[in-house]
């Protein structure tokens, strides 16, 4: 609204783009060819950082070598976004401005079998344009809830401890080991497909399930059901009965937000300290105590009394992010990881002097298709995603006033796509994908381009992630929301 350029990425015509200078509508999961070709357009007009290339970023001459190989028509065909388009986005970011481009990400950059790969040749971007340790600059991922950052801080991923520590290195073991006395296996862990897959195969027989609505949230619905059926042992703690619940052998009634202490930490590294505002109601209790008490039933003999000891653990564990940390450091506006010691005041911009793993890579990654593009059949490609109104899948939202507003999912398609199809506003019809099909509410929108679809998660009876399907990422394991070839059955 000030002035700064805006370009807008996004297979849909979404809010932003009425402020946008440009918006590339490409096709759904043609990410990497989309920024192949942005990198190759600044490459070939001289628009990239050259010194800041030379000095600070490896593997340079290989991507050179790479850039050549691109054909921008092949990148046209694939992401259906013009070359004009591409031209002004790229003379937009380009390097000679001098200021560097922020780039903003959501969920959807990763929800793809190459979401590993979208977001290393959007890296590139940030490379070559020198935007990266820039105040104001840089790569900002924007998180799907508010303490996702602090859950990856905590070693929630399968093959690493706290502080991002791979639990096959000998010294951070060896370091573990000293704090904790012992230590867990250094057997990598699973992901949630993998779980999922293992479940429905019978060679993992008890899950426990914080927070999150699988049964409704997770691609492919039948298997995770039938995973989630097949379990000797399920546990789900929440704050309502959800669609997972329905399984559970144990539930445990959990505290919402306000009412536990804590922390939660955003996606500028700042970790905050939150107070509880209300008394948990019943019998349900803050998440810490429920995991201390059945860690200690099972022998642990845990002695925590309160929050700020686990946050003074995760100090010891991990000082080289937390080591300054403390409830007393956390008042106002809290401390920005890394914060190595009780000197530190926090690290506002990383990788201002350089990156932390030493030089930045060049990724040299082709385009490849999906396993959802091009089905013959199948003629068009469903997007799920959220609306304004609701709140993940809904669990919290749906028993508020906001459903007055959505109060229910609803299947967009382009006015085009529904006159050739002869579907008018509020016509249910069946959308049916290779892996399921459902009965849904259809809405026309302009905001959908032809032969894309867009559907939303937030109510269980409509069943959407019946029709996506079991193809993850093959580095992070992360599903394929965000692309699924369907057909319409009127």
């Amino acid at each position: 609204l000030r002035g700064t350029p805006l370009i807008v990425i996004d297979p849909r015509k979404i809010e932003l783009t009425q402020y946008a200078d440009v918006h590339l509508q490409l096709t759904p999961g043609t990410n990497v060819a989309l920024f192949n070709g942005l990198a190759k357009i600044l490459y070939d007009s001289g628009d990239i950082d050259e010194p800041y290339l030379l000095e600070r970023i490896e593997n340079y001459q290989e991507f050179k070598a790479f850039i050549e190989t691109i054909s921008l028509p092949e990148i046209i065909e694939a992401t259906g976004v013009d070359l004009p388009s591409l031209q002004k986005a790229a003379s937009l970011m380009s390097s000679t401005h001098g200021r560097g481009t922020l780039f903003v990400h959501g969920l959807g950059l990763s929800e793809l079998e190459q979401g590993t790969a979208s977001v290393m040749t959007l890296c590139n971007l940030g490379m070559l344009t020198g935007s990266i340790g820039k105040p104001g600059a840089g790569m900002l991922p924007l998180r799907g809830q508010n303490n996702v950052q602090g859950s990856a801080d905590m070693g929630s991923m399968p093959d690493q401890f706290t502080g991002y520590q791979s639990i096959a290195d000998p010294s951070a073991r060896k370091h573990i080991q000293k704090i904790w006395g012992k230590l867990p296996s250094d057997e990598r862990g699973l992901t949630i497909p993998e779980m999922i897959d293992a479940a429905a195969a019978g060679s993992m027989h008890a899950l426990w399930i914080q927070g999150e609505d699988i049964a409704q949230s997770d691609p492919n619905e039948s298997h995770v059901r039938a995973a989630l059926d097949a379990l000797d042992f399920l546990v789900v703690q929440e704050i309502f009965f959800s669609e997972t619940c329905h399984y559970a052998d144990v539930i445990l009634p959990a505290a919402s937000y306000l009412e536990q202490e804590g922390t939660f930490t955003n996606g500028e590294r700042r970790i905050q300290h939150v107070k509880p505002a209300v008394t948990p109601p019943g019998i349900s209790l803050p998440d810490w105590l429920v995991v201390r008490d059945a860690a200690n039933i099972a022998g642990a003999q845990w002695t925590y009394q309160n929050p700020s000891e686990v946050m003074d653990e995760i100090a010891k564990v991990a000082p080289h992010l937390f080591g300054g940390v403390s409830y007393s450091r956390l008042q106002n506006d809290g401390l920005q990881w890394p914060c190595p010691s009780a000197e530190s005041s926090g690290t506002s911009t990383v990788h201002s002097t350089g990156f932390l793993r030493g030089k930045g890579t060049l990724t040299t990654i082709d385009y490849a298709p999906s396993s959802e593009h091009h089905i013959s059949g199948y003629p068009y490609l469903m997007i799920t995603g959220r609306v304004l109104h609701h709140y993940n899948v809904g669990t919290m939202t749906r028993r508020s006033g906001q459903s007055s507003l959505t109060s229910r999912d609803f299947l967009e398609i382009n006015p085009e796509d529904a006159k050739r199809e002869n579907i008018k506003d509020g016509d249910i019809i069946t959308v049916k994908s290779r892996w399921g099909q459902i009965a849904v509410t259809v809405k026309r929108s302009k905001r959908t381009a032809p032969n894309t679809l867009f559907l939303s998660f937030h109510f269980p009876e409509t069943h959407t992630n019946q029709l996506t399907g079991p193809a993850v990422d093959p580095m992070s394991k992360c599903p394929q929301y965000k692309a699924t070839a369907v057909t319409l059955l009127v």
